[in-house]
């Protein structure tokens, strides 16, 4: 996981990136979830901790792949002050850690599940308007989305977000898209 891990937050702190990174750990239901805003790091989730409380717990947390779904933003009125790079560097440290014990490696499914939702989103836009950002952000993250999706699992998400679609035209629009896009 170091290598992906490494790579993602390094592109999403040089690029300034907003969105989600979710953190895919074993034997877990629960992500760990980082959400970056221009690049910085500005609240951590995992479970019921938040924020420093998720700073005691990935020590012991075993990392196996990662998803980073870029525009992904949580709805906040005040940002937590987290120093975005100590807690990096901490969380790296940690994986190095666990690298050495042996972790295992993701193939290329997470960069490509992360491109297609990037079209998926645009495709529900396309159809509901400006709003369809929060709402493709607000379903996906409540679908808690498996590491690594297959294609089957993003047709189920596409399921999920083509209700929020109102006309029928719409819908029968953005499944053509979603297909495409999927296929």
């Amino acid at each position: 996981m170091t290598t992906i891990f490494d790579d993602n937050i390094d592109h999403i702190t040089q690029k300034k990136e907003t969105g989600l990174l979710s953190l895919f750990v074993k034997d877990l239901q629960t992500h760990f979830k980082m959400y970056f805003l221009e690049g910085n790091l500005y609240r951590m989730i995992f479970g019921a901790l938040r924020d420093e409380g998720c700073l005691k717990t990935v020590d012991t947390l075993e990392v196996v792949d990662c998803l980073f779904a870029p525009g992904i933003k949580l709805p906040v009125n005040d940002i937590p002050t987290l120093d975005t790079a100590s807690v990096i560097q901490r969380l790296k440290r940690a994986d190095k850690t666990r690298k050495r014990i042996g972790t295992v490696q993701p193939g290329p499914a997470a960069a490509d599940a992360s491109s297609s939702l990037d079209k998926l989103k645009t495709a529900f836009i396309r159809q509901v308007g400006p709003l369809g950002d929060m709402v493709f952000n607000q379903v996906y993250t409540a679908w808690h989305p498996p590491a690594a999706p297959t294609k089957q699992q993003l047709m189920q998400f596409v399921e999920l977000i083509r209700e929020k679609i109102i006309d029928d035209e719409g819908k029968r629009e953005f499944q053509q898209d979603a297909e495409n896009i999927l296929s």
